[in-house]
């Protein structure tokens, strides 16, 4: 499928969850408090008795809270509309902050209650963990080979490390789990600072700033101060000697 076609079908079905979601708040709460048709208006959205015990209705129901979550960030969004026009300062402002709070703890609240629960058919992360940690042996069993009998890599093993470094980074194997979109976006070391920016909405651009982008910095870690534990690590490539910092600068939420 074209990629445009594909970004409308998922803008498509957007489109159709709002307002699938403003119904069943409404339709939950006309019919619980008996309101007249007349009555049902987004300004629910502001009453947030009426969202508390709509969030309780969800619970009750076994409602997972990637649901819920749903309906919160909407009612966040819906509050800022309905003070919007209204004068700095004003009853409607007041009220619209005090709610963003409100609606913020709320989905805190709720985040670290009801945890995400794994689909039934996903796999068991431990399984994959065992697998990650597998490639990896392997592959540094082959490049500890390699580097001790010639000196250097070859292509095969190569693209083994290169596997077995995106497996490790995107399965959260040894580290918290990278973005896909930050992962391809890093630059290696050797280059920092000799190729520009590769993110085409990096607002440094605009303003004929220079900028880095997502990268990768060498730092001398503790272990090479101290050379205790140096003496017992691996050979190669001042490893257990030398950290890696990753410098993320344009990321999923970055709007520059």
């Amino acid at each position: 499928m074209p990629a445009h076609r594909y970004i409308r079908a998922v803008q498509l079905t957007t489109l159709q969850r709002v307002p699938n979601l403003i119904l069943g708040f409404l339709g939950y709460t006309s019919r619980t408090y008996c309101l007249d048709i007349s009555s049902i208006s987004l300004q629910r959205y502001a009453d947030p008795k009426c969202i508390a015990r709509f969030i309780g209705y969800l619970q009750a129901r076994g409602v997972g809270f990637g649901h819920m979550a749903s309906h919160l960030s909407l009612s966040r969004k819906i509050n800022d509309f309905l003070q919007s026009g209204a004068a700095e300062g004003s009853a409607v402002r007041i009220h619209a902050r005090k709610m963003e709070e409100w609606l913020s703890k709320l989905e805190a609240q709720l985040s670290a209650a009801l945890p995400a629960r794994p689909k039934p058919e996903s796999v068991d992360i431990t399984l994959t963990w065992e697998w990650v940690e597998k490639l990896a042996k392997s592959a540094l069993l082959d490049v500890d080979q390699e580097m001790g009998t010639s000196g250097c890599l070859t292509r095969r093993t190569a693209i083994k490390v290169q596997q077995a470094l995106i497996a490790s980074l995107i399965t959260g194997c040894y580290c918290p789990p990278f973005r896909i979109g930050v992962l391809v976006s890093l630059l290696h070391p050797h280059y920092n600072g000799e190729d520009a920016c590769q993110d085409t909405n990096c607002a440094a651009h605009d303003r004929g700033d220079q900028c880095m982008g997502n990268h990768l910095e060498m730092v001398e870690s503790a272990d090479a101060q101290t050379n205790e534990k140096a003496t017992d690590s691996w050979n190669y490539f001042e490893y257990k000697t030398t950290s890696i910092r990753n410098v993320i600068i344009h990321h999923k939420t970055d709007r520059g």
